[in-house]
């Protein structure tokens, strides 16, 4: 059986909820053997002139960065996935482009997660910072010496009121406003439906595509090998199959010590109604923000059984 190493991101917005309230959820795939604890960083004000140091890159620091909590591998920067003070909350997917592997540092997707929450008071605040940080910075793959995997991202940034699909391939971006629900993974989404996009991204598409009129969407996205496209088809017909009328929703919870994870990554690749054999890669959260008639909640499972401290 082939390892599940998707994660994936979903968010309803209070059109589509019972509730009326936004609700997130977001699995990480990281190593079982990365310890990934969740960090609260207090409200900061930083004097003229400072410096953000992240991992590869340095950048000036905002007058202001919010009070936020972020699920943070050790030893990283950023973020997984997180929430600020302002109820903006985001999750990250690793994508897979044709783009180059630049020779300059850049940032890794995660950093620009806790960028986006330390300066985004809105959703669509904490978009306009991440797709100028992409845009100066550049993001995806690139060389270093540290040995850290790099890959270019796919983001979904909400906050009580509305969510934004963010995608990247190198400086690269597109941005598509959600309606309803939607959820992302480790494959592109957004095609030609996107409503804002970085503005030498045609210019860069026609390039690479030899002068040829370039399609309304980002260019150099890498097929799926045919082993992990078949894959994903049969774990979305395991999803299909796990459908519970009683419960409401897609598969079955799976416990993880005391608190129960989203199930959505976990379900079986050839329909198990519940699969259990498989312990978690990493940890799992749930954050809904407050919407106008609830207080914020978070859930969040402990590490997987096989996670240590570094």
């Amino acid at each position: 059986m082939m390892p599940m190493l998707s994660c994936d991101t979903m968010v309803a917005l209070p059109e589509a909820t019972a509730s009326g309230q936004t609700l997130f959820a977001k699995n990480s795939d990281r190593p079982p053997d990365e310890c990934q604890p969740l960090v609260l960083r207090p409200r900061q004000v930083h004097p003229a002139g400072a410096i953000t140091h992240c991992q590869f890159v340095e950048l000036p620091a905002a007058p202001v960065t919010y009070r936020h909590i972020g699920s943070r591998p050790y030893w990283c920067w950023g973020y997984e996935h997180g929430f600020n003070e302002h109820q903006v909350v985001i999750g990250n997917e690793a994508l897979h482009s044709r783009a180059p592997k630049a020779a300059e540092p850049r940032l890794i997707g995660m950093e620009i997660i806790r960028l986006g929450l330390e300066r985004g008071r809105t959703a669509a605040e904490a978009v306009e910072v991440m797709t100028e940080a992409i845009s100066r910075y550049g993001q995806g793959v690139f060389a270093n010496d540290a040995g850290v995997r790099t890959y270019d991202n796919g983001y979904i940034v909400a906050d009580p009121r509305e969510a934004y699909v963010v995608e990247a391939v190198g400086r690269q971006w597109a941005v598509k406003q959600a309606r309803g629900t939607v959820g992302i993974s480790n494959v592109f989404s957004l095609g030609a439906d996107w409503d804002r996009l970085a503005p030498t991204a045609e210019g860069e598409a026609v390039a690479r595509a030899g002068g040829s009129p370039a399609p309304r969407a980002l260019i150099g996205l890498r097929p799926m090998p045919r082993r992990t496209a078949s894959w994903m088809r049969r774990r979305w017909l395991g999803r299909r199959r796990c459908w519970t009328p009683r419960r409401g929703r897609w598969g079955c919870p799976l416990p993880i010590g005391r608190l129960t994870a989203c199930a959505s990554t976990w379900l079986g690749m050839r329909g198990s109604p519940c699969p259990r054999k498989r312990p978690p890669r990493s940890t799992q959260s749930c954050v809904p923000p407050r919407g106008a008639r609830g207080r914020a909640r978070s859930c969040a499972s402990a590490p997987a059984p096989s996670t240590r401290a570094p």
